[in-house]
């Protein structure tokens, strides 16, 4: 690191990123928690669909939502800034970023109040990250999850059952079909039967989806609107985006 680059940009809330300050020629840290980064943000609070925080003497008003696009938002003005760009020219250009496809994104909200989201996230960190997000509202998640690969699933079994189980509440559903096959080699000796039952074993309401159609009746069986939030989540198949648009139109035809 100290050969190879003038600046480093660190992440101070991550111990081990900061273990590396000292190893580069100048380091440049940003945090959500420690006071003494060189970057932070204050009163971070949900605003509308985004996030808002304070930062350098203003207030930072984020179309994307969640505390680590806050994390990613300072990082790209620390990088900005590395690089030449005065810090409130590039805090105000972060406000006019709209976010990146399936990532959170919202595919619509029906006329009752039912909010449809696309979302990537598929491994412990950012089912997550994705969950304590929309528990920042108030109301009911419901959540299509589509594991993939056998061998990363059963790799990250108990971190995905203990993102579920430690952030949904009474009321909140998972579905779950079977896992995603993208080939390979490797054995299917686990099921998604096998994270349901564990789920269910920490009191979540988990259940296994046979298809796409059992599994978009059983949504529109549970949902509660207004303040209901519907996540397509996962990974490598190229099909659940047009399953959340399906879900989107048909949640929006239901009386």
């Amino acid at each position: 690191m100290r050969r190879a680059s003038r600046c480093a940009v660190i992440g101070a809330d991550s111990p081990e990123a900061l273990a590396l300050a000292g190893q580069a020629a100048h380091a440049v840290t940003y945090s959500l928690t420690d006071r003494k980064a060189d970057w932070r943000a204050g009163s971070v609070h949900p605003h509308g669909d985004g996030v808002c925080f304070r930062c350098r003497n203003r207030t930072v008003r984020l179309a994307v939502p969640g505390r680590h696009n806050v994390a990613n938002a300072l990082c790209a003005a620390a990088c900005c800034e590395a690089l030449g760009v005065a810090p409130a020219e590039a805090l105000a250009a972060l406000e006019s970023f709209r976010g990146i496809e399936r990532r959170l994104q919202v595919v619509g909200r029906t006329p009752d109040g039912i909010t449809i989201l696309d979302d990537f996230a598929h491994n412990p960190e950012k089912i997550a990250a994705s969950l304590a997000t929309l528990r920042e509202q108030p109301g009911q998640i419901i959540v299509f999850y589509q594991p993939h690969g056998f061998r990363p699933t059963a790799m990250l079994r108990a971190g995905i059952v203990e993102a579920f189980a430690s952030r949904l509440a009474g009321g909140d559903l998972v579905l779950m079909p079977e896992i995603y096959y993208a080939g390979g080699t490797a054995e299917r000796n686990l099921s998604s039967r096998d994270l349901v039952a564990d789920l269910a074993a920490r009191g979540v309401d988990a259940r296994f989806a046979e298809s796409r159609a059992a599994a978009a009746d059983a949504i529109e069986r549970a949902v509660r609107p207004p303040r209901c939030r519907v996540v397509v989540m996962g990974a490598r198949d190229p099909s659940l985006g047009p399953f959340a648009r399906y879900l989107y139109d048909t949640l929006g035809q239901c009386d």
